[in-house]
């Protein structure tokens, strides 16, 4: 098993780097099973049987990602995830496509 590779931010601090994370992998859980913030309310609400957090909150607290580990698995388990992958992030992994035509790039 290797160790894990030093974990760098642009501030410096490791634990902004962690935050950033914990959003990127939320936010590609979400656009991997198609809900959308809403919809994830609806379901902590039926999973808790009442109101948990409003639509603005969750986008606030999972854009944050500064959030606990308890929070985490209830987001997780609502969403019907039953396993995690913490292997690194592409950034095509947890950014939304563009829906019309495709972006051309350009030649160098």
């Amino acid at each position: 098993m290797s160790m894990p590779e030093r974990l760098e931010s642009p501030s410096g601090d490791p634990d902004d780097f962690l935050a950033s994370e914990a959003t990127r992998i939320v936010r590609a859980e979400m656009v991997r099973r198609g809900i959308s913030f809403r919809q994830l309310a609806e379901a902590l609400e039926r999973m808790e049987g009442h109101p948990v957090e409003s639509v603005q909150t969750l986008i606030n607290k999972v854009n944050r990602g500064r959030f606990s580990l308890a929070f985490f698995l209830r987001v997780g388990r609502a969403m019907g995830m039953e396993s995690l992958d913490l292997n690194p992030l592409a950034p095509a992994e947890y950014v939304r496509p563009r829906v019309g035509r495709p972006r051309q790039s350009k030649a160098p």
